[in-house]
């Protein structure tokens, strides 16, 4: 299974992808999210601010699952 694309990436809640994605942890922790205080809002509000660096590197460290689904195919 592969992230989703951005739009929908930024709209799912960040605990779904921590528990779907387990990688995408240390991505959230490296950028400073508050995952008990934000981890049941969308990943869009996961920073105050812009998340489209959030959302680079969580399709970044999930990268390697498009390339397996690919195979697999």
């Amino acid at each position: 299974m592969k992230l989703p694309p951005p739009p929908e990436l930024a709209a799912m809640p960040v605990h779904a992808v921590v528990r779907d994605f387990p990688e995408t942890l240390g991505v959230f922790l490296r950028f400073g999210v508050d995952l008990p205080g934000r981890g049941g809002g969308p990943v869009s509000a996961a920073l105050d601010g812009d998340t489209g660096p959030l959302l680079d590197a969580l399709l970044a460290a999930t990268a390697w699952r498009e390339s397996e689904c690919a195979s697999r195919s």
